[in-house]
């Protein structure tokens, strides 16, 4: 009972942290080194990274963009902890951020789904112990500031793509 609570509330805000953001209630923008921020996230999560075996390589540029702080951090968490839960044991984790573009991919078992749900509410593996919220998460804080959004499988190697700079 303890983990259906805990499940329903995790639920609950995340429904309301996507209600938030389709209404605009993220207003105050920062100047951000998404680079910076990736260093980080991946400090926060050097734990979980060691405890699944897991090499991670990053390769970052001086891309700034100008978003709100909190969606960034929440964009970022919801990548890189993606690609931590859905990688197997001694997998790997490459982070690219370039011109105008961040980059995370991990290995990892083929999805059992259509891949071109993959940023629909509620959709996720059988084995997923979350809510299938995450990924449209970031395709609503995408959304919201007109960033491309794209999933890419080939082979054993997942990556999502955050284009910050669409149209140039």
């Amino acid at each position: 009972m303890y983990d259906a609570v805990g499940r329903l509330r995790q639920l609950n805000q995340s429904l309301l942290l996507l209600t938030k953001i389709e209404n605009n209630q993220f207003a105050h923008l920062d100047n951000l080194s998404i680079g910076d921020l990736v260093d980080r996230k991946l400090l926060q999560f050097e734990e979980l990274i060691a405890s699944g075996g897991l090499q991670v390589t990053t390769e970052t540029t001086g891309l700034v963009v100008e978003m709100n702080s909190y969606l960034a951090d929440i964009l970022l968490n919801n990548l890189l902890s993606n690609a931590i839960r859905y990688n197997k044991e001694g997998g790997s984790i490459d982070i690219r951020v370039e011109t105008g573009r961040l980059t995370v991919s991990n290995t990892g078992p083929a999805l059992l789904f259509d891949s071109t749900t993959i940023f629909d509410r509620f959709v996720k593996n059988n084995h997923s112990g979350g809510t299938g919220l995450g990924l449209s998460i970031v395709r609503q804080i995408c959304d919201n500031y007109h960033f491309g959004l794209s999933y890419h499988q080939n082979h054993d190697r997942h990556s999502v793509t955050v284009d910050f700079k669409p149209d140039s």
